[in-house]
C-alpha cells in the first residue's frame, strides 16, 4: 500500500512527497522530525504547502487517511492543527477526509481526524 501511495502522489513540492514517504515508512519520532524540518523550510507558506492538492487532487492529509496512518494524522494535528484544512474535497470522489474516515475508519479515527472529542456515536450507530 505504501509503495502505491508514494507512486501515485505527485506534489509540486518534492519536500511534501519526502514527508509523505517519511510518514509511510518511518516511526512517529522520525515523522515528527521530518514534519518539523518541513515546517522550518516552509515557514511562511506552511499552511499553503500542507494543504496543497497534487495533480490527482489529493492532499497530504488525504494520503495519510488512505494509508490508515491515523497516528501520523494525530502528530500532524499536534504540530499544525490550525493550518490544516479538512474541508478540501478530492476531485475523483468529491469527498473530504472526514467522509473517507467515516466510511473506512472507526470512532477513534474520526476523533483523531477532527482533532476534538466529538459526539458522532449516534450517527455511526445509524449507519450500521
Amino acid at each position: 500500500m505504501s509503495e502505491t501511495i508514494l507512486t501515485h502522489a505527485s506534489f509540486k513540492n518534492k519536500n511534501l512527497t519526502i514527508l509523505l514517504g517519511s510518514a509511510l515508512t518511518s516511526n512517529a519520532v522520525s515523522f515528527r522530525r521530518a514534519l518539523h524540518d518541513f515546517k522550518m523550510i516552509h515557514k511562511k507558506i506552511f499552511s499553503q504547502e500542507i494543504n496543497q492538492l497534487d495533480k490527482h487532487h489529493y492532499t497530504f492529509l488525504w494520503y495519510l487517511a488512505q494509508a490508515g496512518l491515523y497516528n501520523s494524522i494525530y502528530e500532524l494535528y499536534q504540530y499544525a492543527s490550525i493550518d490544516l484544512n479538512v474541508d478540501i474535497k478530492n476531485r475523483s470522489l468529491n469527498q473530504t477526509i472526514l467522509h473517507y474516515v467515516v466510511i473506512n475508519g472507526n470512532l477513534e479515527d474520526i476523533r483523531i481526524v477532527l482533532g476534538i472529542d466529538v459526539f458522532l456515536f449516534p450517527l455511526l450507530k445509524m449507519k450500521q
